[in-house]
């Protein structure tokens, strides 16, 4: 049994990423006093590099922008992740899909979240991506901010669970 990987909230995890595929695992961590781009937020979708406009910063706001996001197939649930609630979004490129962006090799992609440190993420080809967003506590008077957990499967889902085995062990500390 491994060990419950451990975190206090007064940081937002930006990109917990847990990948099987082309790419290896990073971890960033930013103080969550700012809610964005510290936070989880969603990008825009016309590939301009912003936040998307009119989009809220809870777990609900950014789920419920990129379900209704062209070019993507998205459920969603709710969620809970060490003592956080929210919700957990499985994204797919949607098929046949050819109004997105240039990709950083080829094909097109869709814009889904912005992060520190230019970690903007993006979504095409057969890539499985489980995003956990979670509420993170504030005080009074405080903007709502989002942590979020990205899980990749590059294989197209095949790991996903395996993978989201482990973010399902993490525990939040306030």
């Amino acid at each position: 049994m491994r060990p419950k990987v451990r975190l206090a909230t007064r940081f937002a995890v930006v990109g917990v990423l847990l990948t099987v595929g082309a790419c290896s695992g990073i971890t960033q961590v930013a103080p969550a006093t700012r809610p964005s781009p510290s936070a989880t937020a969603p990008s825009a979708a016309d590939c301009s590099d912003v936040l998307a406009p009119g989009v809220g910063l809870d777990p609900l706001s950014i789920a419920t922008a990129l379900k209704n996001r062209p070019g993507l197939t998205v459920t969603k649930t709710a969620a809970s992740v060490g003592g956080l609630t929210g919700w957990v979004l499985d994204i797919r490129f949607t098929s046949g899909w050819s109004k997105g962006c240039p990709g950083p090799v080829s094909g097109v992609m869709v814009p889904l979240i912005m992060g520190t440190n230019g970690y903007d993420q993006m979504i095409g080809g057969r890539t499985l991506i489980r995003l956990y967003l979670l509420a993170l506590p504030g005080s009074a008077g405080t903007p709502p901010a989002t942590l979020g957990i990205e899980v990749d499967d590059q294989t197209g889902g095949s790991h996903i669970e395996k993978l989201s085995s482990i973010a399902n062990e993490f525990e939040f500390q306030p």
